[in-house]
């Protein structure tokens, strides 16, 4: 991992599919601090299942909760 200027450690995914190549990336801790967000709220709202759906500009999350997917 490279190091970016204010000394954090930096990501970048490269996700390959049907001939499409997309590029992501940005600092590790904003990526760990989003990750930790996810699995908190799942787990305050005791949700069973999370799915994760990325999209050009955005990332969609949805929680199941008692067999319902929810927003």
């Amino acid at each position: 991992m490279a190091q970016g200027n204010r000394g954090g450690a930096q990501f970048k995914l490269i996700m390959r599919q049907d001939g499409i190549v997309r590029e992501m990336g940005g600092e590790l801790t904003e990526a760990v601090s989003n990750v930790d967000y996810i699995l908190r709220k799942a787990l305050d709202l005791g949700a069973s299942d999370i799915h994760i759906q990325p999209e050009r500009t955005r990332i969609i999350v949805r929680y199941r909760i008692d067999g319902v997917i929810l927003c």
